[in-house]
């Protein structure tokens, strides 16, 4: 399993292998779309995904990984998208502004609607970036390492409490509410407000006193 993400009420999985499924009920997965080929050497890095997927509609899916390998799916088969980039493929965001948002690399974004593709924002960071969602009329970026925005014209820092930073790695969002979470614990942003929900400094100390 790569990611895990949900859907009008459903469960869908990502695999390496170009694979993607929906949990039907406990114990029970079924593949969206015909399996897809690949191949696959020990001597070599992958060079086919998914990492990650997104979707606007039940109909309208990208899925992306590996060495440049996006994939889109619209309800019923998958076709493969020509992409400028063979780097490795880490997030994917179906943006509020109907555009399409993958991380390449080390942090640089590409944009696109179909398979025209523009490079929007370009950052040498060591870790690829995790995740990607799309809040308040924004594109939200985040490893274990930062947070950051991206608003259309420049990627920057994101401008957050020191204790909602520490907290980076993964993000999720629904019902007007950004879920913030990683190593140092999780927080949420609502109405403007954000909220520490834990802080893993706490959680150890308070671990250690009940020993």
């Amino acid at each position: 399993m790569t990611r895990l993400r949900s859907f009008g009420g459903a469960v869908l999985c990502s695999t390496m292998g170009r694979a993607l499924f929906e949990r039907e009920r406990i114990g029970t997965w079924r593949l969206i779309g015909s399996e897809l080929p690949y191949t696959y050497s020990p001597s070599t890095t992958l060079d086919f995904g998914f990492e990650d997927f997104d979707a606007f509609s039940p109909t309208d899916m990208v899925a992306v990984g590996g060495a440049g390998d996006v994939w889109e799916f619209n309800g019923q088969t998958w076709r493969q998208c020509a992409f400028p980039t063979n780097w490795g493929l880490s997030a994917v965001c179906c943006g509020g502004d109907g555009q399409v948002y993958i991380c390449a690399g080390g942090g640089t974004i590409y944009r696109s609607r179909g398979d025209r593709w523009t490079r929007v924002a370009e950052a040498d960071f060591a870790l690829a970036f995790k995740d990607m969602v799309w809040y308040e009329d924004q594109l939200w970026c985040t490893s274990d390492y930062g947070l950051w925005t991206f608003d259309g014209k420049a990627l920057r820092e994101a401008d957050v409490p020191s204790g909602v930073k520490i907290c980076a790695g993964n993000l999720a969002t629904r019902d007007g509410v950004l879920l913030v979470a990683g190593y140092g614990g999780a927080a949420f942003k609502r109405d403007g407000e954000w909220t520490v929900i834990f802080h893993d400094y706490a959680l150890r100390e308070l671990a250690s006193k009940t020993k």
